[in-house]
């Protein structure tokens, strides 16, 4: 973990600002058939082939393991007349915690730089340590 992470898990946990979520919108996705730049509100992020594109509710695209899609969606058999497929949140997947950060921030994930503007949410699987 990097010492950023650790300064903003701390700051979060002082405040006591972590509270369980759960997913309960539904999304659009399709398979990558060859890899791709796609343009996410996280930056540019390559999607490779086998993973999927996600569309969220307000039209935000940012491509997904299918592992991890299908351990928090299932698939409906509703289709788009572009080939998106309308995913579900399982009712049985692991919820997490979030916290909304009132300040800008940043975070680092699996190589990747990411940052959040005022009041956009930040969300572990489990509650992190941060010693």
């Amino acid at each position: 973990m990097t010492i950023l992470n650790q300064k903003l898990l701390a700051e979060v946990n002082r405040a006591r600002l972590w509270f369980p979520a759960r997913k309960i919108q539904c999304l659009w996705a399709k398979e990558v058939k060859q890899i791709q730049t796609v343009t996410s509100l996280e930056g540019e992020l390559t999607a490779n082939v086998g993973d999927y594109l996600c569309r969220g509710v307000d039209g935000e695209i940012w491509p997904q393991h299918a592992e991890t899609l299908f351990a928090k969606y299932e698939q409906t058999t509703e289709f788009d007349n572009e080939g998106w497929q309308k995913f579900s949140p399982r009712p049985d997947a692991a919820g997490v915690l979030a916290a909304q950060i009132s300040r800008p921030f940043t975070v680092n994930t699996h190589g990747c730089e990411l940052t959040g503007q005022p009041n956009d949410f930040l969300e572990v699987v489990s509650k992190p340590k941060t010693t």
